[in-house]
């Protein structure tokens, strides 16, 4: 029986391709029938992929302890799985090239095979991250947990645990960022030449801004009493010729062209550094302008209310994300949590970032809530729960190392606004006169009209703050310490020098409580009027 056409129309439907994406005729139906083939072995791919991920991820996990023969059948499960992959995406690519050639070409607006094989490697790589990044956290608390009361052999199996799960960790993180820019890379040249700019137009950036205006609306009808008055106008904090008001190692930044500029092009960023103002803020508006180039980990961004690390090169608190292949504007709290605590809108952001070119990032800090933006489109709208974290602190711009790259940054201005909360003026109550002391009458000629109120003074919240963010300082650099030496504990051999280790570490415990009651007790003085 001949194929009718509606029967032919519900096929091309179900197909990944539509009709539509081709500029010739219709197909016939061999090559619809080998689409389909393709379709069902992209996905057969995608899951092979999967699999070939958990089982190398059990592989990498399984210790000394493990038997030989549970590790030999794993490790052949991950060959196979291997071998099965490869055969796939030869035949993936065969029957690709049999497509285009009876095609004529590539549908329009349809990604290659290379492009779409790269996005289900990205995307397996991304979820394999999240699982990692899950079971670092697990075997992270049970280290704590069973810092005092676990055996020496079981101390050491979860930090050697904890160690592979940190270099696979940053594997991943690698391997993301290099698929991302591949496929960006190949996207963007697929691409028909009349869009080949490199980012997009000012009528798109407009129209986005548009789409997020209702955003901007909701935000403007937040309660008087809850929002900032701001103290002044913007004020640049970069001169645009020195690095003054600012510090950081001079071999790795500088002022090229009116801008702050770190790293190169040429040669490989070691580890990662930050350029800090030399001054702390509290509730402020800042903008920027900011732009990233290179390869390897194109990713950077900007510390607010943070203060170098101990180790002098580093930072802690929260740093406003930039870069690919999902941060841009999201906030990671940096030394501290040291995990991202709130994801920016990609879906939204994607079409207005110029990659490869400057994009102004925007961060509003008020009391404890923060907003970014990207070229005018919200990324985050962040509040922060936990009342121990401080809420001021210096600026910071983020080199990060792993490969040749380049961050500059300008057109930098401040408007410092006034605390959120705190700094109220208190308006005090007369004492009764019967609750008054008595006191000689005056002569009239002395007496003057009593004040219809007291007002009185404005609690020192400066300095208060100024005591918090020494505190937290101190607690966070012994907590800093305190797991190096847990660390060096649970890798010192058995025996006197790992009593030595352990005592180090009860040493700080002290200390710890003390840093954390300054913390408290700082905190119970700034509420106090």
């Amino acid at each position: 029986m001949k194929p009718t056409l509606a029967s032919l129309l519900i096929l091309t439907s179900a197909l990944a391709v539509p009709l539509r994406a081709y500029d010739a005729q219709p197909p016939g139906i061999e090559v619809r029938l080998q689409q389909i083939d393709l379709a069902v072995a992209l996905k057969q791919y995608e899951q092979l992929k999967m699999e070939l991920s958990r089982a190398d991820f059990d592989l990498a996990l399984k210790g000394p302890a493990t038997p030989e023969a549970e590790r030999n059948t794993l490790g052949k499960k991950v060959e196979t799985l291997a071998r099965r992959g490869d055969q796939l995406q030869r035949e993936i690519r065969d029957r690709s090239g049999k497509i285009s050639a009876a095609l004529k070409g590539t549908p329009v607006g349809t990604p290659s095979i290379e492009t779409r094989l790269l996005k289900i490697e990205m995307d397996v790589a991304i979820r394999e991250y999240e699982r990692v990044r899950m079971e670092g956290s697990r075997v992270e608390l049970e280290q704590v947990l069973k810092a005092t009361e676990a055996s020496d052999a079981d101390r050491k199996e979860l930090a050697k645990k904890g160690e592979v799960l940190a270099r696979r960790t940053e594997r991943l993180m690698k391997e993301i960022r290099e698929r991302a820019e591949k496929v960006a890379a190949a996207e963007k040249e697929s691409q028909p030449k009349a869009h080949a700019a490199t980012g997009p137009s000012a009528e798109d950036i407009a129209k986005h801004k548009a789409r997020h205006e209702e955003k901007k609306l909701v935000s403007a009808e937040v309660p008087a009493a809850q929002t900032a008055a701001t103290t002044g106008k913007p004020v640049a904090i970069f001169d645009g010729k020195t690095l003054a008001g600012w510090e950081g190692d001079p071999k790795l930044w500088r002022v090229e062209n009116g801008c702050l500029t770190g790293g190169s092009l040429t040669e490989d960023v070691g580890p990662t550094v930050y350029l800090a103002t030399v001054k702390d803020y509290g509730d402020f508006v800042v903008r920027m302008k900011i732009k990233l180039t290179g390869t390897g980990t194109l990713n950077s961004g900007f510390q607010i209310r943070s203060q170098r690390a101990q180790s002098g090169t580093g930072m802690v608190g929260y740093q406003c994300d930039y870069g690919e292949p999902s941060y841009y504007g999201a906030i990671y709290d940096a030394g501290r949590r040291n995990k991202q605590i709130a994801a920016s809108d990609m879906a939204a952001l994607r079409p207005v970032i110029k990659k490869d070119d400057w994009n102004e990032l925007v961060i509003r800090a008020e009391g404890r809530r923060i907003r970014t933006t990207i070229n005018g489109v919200q990324a985050v709208d962040y509040t922060e729960a936990d009342p121990s974290i401080a809420q001021r602190g210096r600026m910071g711009i983020q080199l990060r190392g792993g490969g040749k790259v380049l961050v500059q940054v300008k057109d930098i201005a401040i408007e410092e606004l006034a605390p959120a909360k705190g700094g109220e003026v208190v308006v005090a109550k007369l004492v009764p006169a019967k609750d008054t002391p008595a006191t000689p009458p005056k002569a009239e000629s002395e007496k003057k009209p009593a004040p219809a109120a007291v007002t009185a003074p404005l609690p020192d919240t400066k300095s208060a703050e100024a005591e918090i963010a020494k505190a937290q300082k101190k607690l966070d650099a012994l907590n800093e310490e305190i797991a190096k030496r847990r660390k060096a504990r649970n890798e010192a051999p058995e025996g006197p020098e790992e009593e030595a280790a352990d005592k180090l570490v009860q040493d700080l415990k002290s200390e710890l409580q003390k840093a954390a009651a300054a913390v408290s007790a700082a905190k119970a003085k700034l509420k106090q009027p």
